[in-house]
């Protein structure tokens, strides 16, 4: 019997390498998935919805008719008005563009939100900064702005307001907002453009009758504030 458990000793311990080879393999593989699932999804600087005190509040507060106290004013009224949810005075929507990346993926376009009310519209940009230049912050180190083709045929050009960035291994991801944006959602056309010293990198359209948008409940909205 001595014998035949020394015949067996050299397969078991074989059978444990093996083992613990797999087990190893294993824990590498869904390691990497986990990562790749964090990595690739979406950080709360894509998510939120920005509220930026230096947009133009006096449409707000016309519209709204409040007498405000000294201590108070726009700022303060925007922000109670998006954060306790009144739907006929805080308009936000929700836009679903076809096409939201380049051709390989390396830019990708995340969650545009038109702040009707506030006249402010904000989408995020994931970047591969493995083939796209990002300055001392992560953002990209190209020009980016929106044109609006207004259905009467004039064209504007809107630059960033305000910007916010978190990076992730090779990738950030920048806020972009835009303040003093006024358009008809259901008639005009809004074109992301991104440019590197005037060479076209990525155009997208964002909004035009065409895109399906999605008016959003107040009491459902993340906000952050500058």
């Amino acid at each position: 019997m001595d014998g035949y458990r020394d015949d067996l000793e050299p397969t078991s311990k074989v059978g444990k390498i093996i083992g613990r080879i797999f087990l190893f393999i294993s824990i590498v593989v869904y390691a990497v998935i986990f990562y790749r699932i964090f990595i690739s999804s979406d950080t709360s600087t894509a998510k939120d919805i920005v509220l930026d005190k230096n947009c133009d509040y006096s449409r707000i507060e016309s519209f709204l008719q409040l007498s405000l106290p000294d201590e108070k004013g726009p700022v303060s009224s925007l922000f109670s008005t998006a954060e306790e949810g009144h739907p006929p005075y805080f308009v936000v929507y929700t836009l679903d563009p076809v096409t939201t990346m380049d051709k390989e993926g390396r830019i990708q376009m995340r969650n545009a939100v038109y702040l009707e009310t506030a006249k402010n519209m904000q989408f995020a940009l994931k970047v591969n900064t493995k083939y796209h230049k990002v300055d001392s912050e992560g953002k990209l180190a190209y020009d980016v702005y929106l044109n609006v083709e207004h259905a009467g045929g004039l064209v504007t050009r809107h630059d960033v307001s305000f910007t916010n960035t978190t990076s992730r291994s090779n990738y950030s991801t920048t806020k972009y907002g835009f303040n003093d944006i006024n358009f008809d959602i259901k008639e005009d056309s809004v074109y992301l453009v991104i440019e590197d010293e005037g060479v076209p990198v990525l155009k997208l359209l964002l909004s035009d009758r065409t895109i399906n948008t999605e008016k959003e409940n107040p009491y459902k909205i993340d906000y952050e504030k500058l």
